[in-house]
């Protein structure tokens, strides 16, 4: 007797077929998008768009990204330093703070905004070995007593990076959200400020130590008080005094 194949079964082979055959064109695509993620990359930024930095990795890694103008910050500086780290590695580190996620195509990255971060996504860790920092320009003014202090000292501490105020008092310096700015000025008392925000008003106090009044005194006659005809100056005082 012919055994009769019931409809449910039919469904169900049917759609192993296909779920098999959509394995075996994605595992391959996979293991490409993989390679790429692996290859390595060795970037020293200092300072420099988001644009120019995505151009270089571009060259190193032979991909090429693809993204919209308007959704990615491209003019925001960066600061990288990768030595041999992965690609992905690197795109963690410069994307996940700007909120940008990436998806391989080919040898196309697709950059894309992210709603949120998932907490639990293990690849947006970033690494200890990539160092990245936001560089912004960071104005500010410094006054004393009301009055705007031209000529202020105003550097990164650790750094030798310094700008000096203008006339008006006003600095305008590139450093991260975070950094020590020491502020310093003859006969004022030395700052330090910590950077939050992008626009600083800084007042400086007159140091304890500078010396207020100079006190010149005199003698008390016509008589010069000092014989400098010896080798050594030396007060003549009268049996009077």
């Amino acid at each position: 007797m012919k055994k009769l194949v019931s409809p449910n079964h039919l469904k169900l082979s049917f759609f192993m077929i296909i779920l098999s055959f959509t394995c075996s064109i994605s595992n391959p695509l996979h293991a490409k998008a993989q390679n790429i993620l692996d290859k390595s990359i060795s970037l020293m930024i200092e300072s420099d768009d988001v644009k120019n930095v995505l151009m270089q990795i571009e060259t190193q890694a032979d991909v090429k990204f693809v993204y919209s103008g308007n959704m990615i910050p491209t003019t925001k500086r960066i600061s990288l330093k990768a030595n041999n780290l992965k690609l992905s590695s690197v795109l963690n580190s410069i994307l996940s703070p700007l909120n940008i996620g990436y998806e391989v195509i080919g040898t196309r990255i697709l950059l894309k905004k992210q709603a949120q971060a998932s907490p639990n996504a293990e690849a947006l860790k970033v690494p200890n070995t990539a160092e990245i920092k936001a560089i912004e320009q960071i104005k500010g003014k410094v006054t004393a007593a009301g009055q705007s202090l031209p000529g202020v000292s105003v550097v990164i501490k650790g750094t030798n990076k310094g700008v000096l105020t203008d006339v008006d008092g006003n600095f305008s310096i590139n450093a991260n959200q975070g950094d020590v700015l020491m502020i310093s000025f003859v006969g004022y008392a030395t700052k330090s400020i910590i950077v939050k925000g992008n626009n600083l008003d800084i007042v400086l106090e007159e140091s304890a130590n500078t010396l207020q009044d100079v006190v010149v005194v005199g003698s008390r006659s016509t008589v010069a008080r000092t014989n400098v005809e010896r080798p050594v100056p030396v007060d003549v005082i009268s049996v009077k005094e």
